[in-house]
């Protein structure tokens, strides 16, 4: 019980450090503008919307991620007395945490994506142009494939479970089941919240506005789908965490490999989907009129 209040104390303090370095998490500087614009010459008033979008979406992950951050501790010290481990307890410690925050993070990132989509501008106007899809084709097809298969699995492991069934990495499922279907929520707000970005009434003022809300919408495509793919990842990675295997010292070395792999998939996929640009990137350069 002791440990239990130590856990719930530090998570308090952290708590309260990120808060304090909200300001900071959520600025926008001229180099993430210039990243989201495709440019580095970026006139104000459409600096102004990049900007408020950005900050938005910082502020809705941030917040998703410290509530599915603080929803873990909590369930873990009220019904167990302590984070949980995952799987057969080979695993770090923060792994529960760590689902908590992706679960909150993606769930952050598609509530500032419906916020935007809530709020239309301008006039509506009838148009024959047809509208482009958007997302990543081949990353949203590896996160549907890697849902359905743990949903497969964990149906598998939950019934060859409940028959006493003792087959190689199957048994005990059901609580891989319950982490697959909440796999199969979580997508099915991504490709929702995907349509809705593409579907959603485009602004009829300029030719401007159309084009920064095109290079929004780019973004928001290709995020999302990063978005899904990590959390599929993650999701599979926690069905076959949750999976029994052999009491055998190669097939658990093997099951812990599988685990860890598909946890830095996971910090990989959601790096893809970050709101700030890769360290690499550079602003093309500005070529002047003859």
């Amino acid at each position: 019980m002791r440990a239990a209040v130590v856990v719930l104390v530090l998570a308090f303090v952290v708590l309260l450090v990120i808060i304090g370095l909200l300001p900071v998490l959520r600025r926008v500087v001229p180099r993430d503008i210039a990243w989201l614009a495709g440019t580095e010459v970026v006139p104000d008033d459409e600096a102004e919307v990049y900007r408020r979008y950005l900050a938005r979406h910082r502020s809705h992950r941030l917040a998703g991620g410290l509530f599915g951050v603080a929803f873990a501790i909590i369930a873990g010290v009220r019904y167990y007395g302590s984070v949980q481990l995952i799987g057969a307890g080979s695993v770090s410690p923060a792994a529960d945490v760590f689902f908590g925050a992706v679960t909150g993070l993606v769930l952050g990132a598609l509530s500032a994506e419906t916020f935007r989509l809530a709020q239309p501008r301008g006039r509506a106007v009838a148009s024959l142009e047809p509208r482009e899809p958007v997302g990543l084709s081949h990353v949203i097809t590896a996160a549907r494939t890697l849902a359905a298969a743990a949903l497969v699995w964990g149906i598998l492991a939950a019934v060859l479970g409940s028959r006493g069934a003792a087959g190689p990495g199957v048994g005990g499922g059901a609580g891989a089941l319950v982490v697959a279907v909440v796999g199969l929520v979580l997508a099915g707000l991504a490709e929702a919240t995907r349509a809705a970005v593409a579907n959603r009434r485009r602004p009829a003022d300029s030719a401007r506005a159309l084009h920064v809300d095109g290079r929004i919408r780019a973004f928001a495509g290709r995020s999302v789908s990063w978005l899904q793919l990590a959390a599929a990842t993650l999701v599979a990675t926690w069905v076959v965490a949750l999976t029994p295997v052999s009491e055998t010292v190669v097939l658990d070395v093997f099951h812990v490999l599988i685990v860890l792999a598909g946890l830095v998939a996971s910090i990989v996929f959601l790096r893809r989907a970050a709101t700030r640009p890769p360290r690499h990137w550079r602003p093309a350069p500005v070529v002047e009129a003859a």
